[in-house]
């Protein structure tokens, strides 16, 4: 699904095959489908969202797994799967020109800025923040890796008093050995000055 300020946007199928119908925000749907059907080349779409007066569509198409349609279901633009990794699953605009696309074979997500354009090396494609731990609960140590901080992260972890107990530059990733502080739960937050994220880790 997708929506803008004025209808939601939902995938379904006709006798044409795929279509995209809409509808009001009081659930009356339009008088006829925004898109009866998309010329070929979609594949099978798992999921949608309207930028303008496209729709974006997120599907298996591992050369260009994400493809934009105009009304008229015609191909106008697509992301390459080298830049998106040749898999997409799930998109949604955070603005008309940033594009979240997530990969399930990779369990990435993409931020995409269409104002820069798209190219075949993905230089426009900034990957978003993601930060993990090795396992959680643990016992002793836990390794936590993230990507997308960039130079200069910091690593802050902090007990539920908000005491900080750990402070570390962070590269990728760090090893902590909890052995030392007592079980309970505990907050790691990774950022750079611009990209911030934090995950919640319990010690047994």
């Amino acid at each position: 699904m997708g929506s803008n300020a004025v209808r939601l946007y939902v995938l379904g199928t006709s006798s044409y095959g795929y279509s995209v119908e809409s509808f009001s925000w009081t659930g009356s749907v339009g008088s006829s489908p925004f898109i009866n059907r998309f010329d070929s080349g979609l594949g099978t779409p798992y999921d949608i969202d309207i930028s303008g007066s496209l729709i974006w569509v997120a599907c298996d198409g591992a050369d260009s797994p994400v493809k934009a349609y105009n009304t008229s279901g015609v191909l106008v633009n697509m992301i390459p799967g080298s830049v998106v990794e040749n898999a997409a699953r799930g998109m949604a605009f955070e603005s008309e020109s940033i594009l979240w696309v997530s990969n399930p074979d990779t369990d990435k997500l993409y931020k995409i800025d269409l104002s820069l354009g798209i190219s075949e090396e993905g230089g426009e494609v900034e990957p978003a923040v993601d930060l993990r731990a090795s396992s959680n609960p643990f016992s002793s140590s836990v390794t936590i890796s993230g990507t997308g901080f960039g130079d200069g992260a910091v690593l802050e972890i902090f007990d539920m008093t908000g005491r900080m107990v750990v402070e570390s530059p962070f590269d990728g990733s760090y090893t902590w050995n909890g052995a030392d502080v007592p079980c309970g739960a505990y907050v790691v937050r990774v950022g750079n000055g611009e990209a911030l994220e934090s995950i919640s880790l319990v010690r047994f």
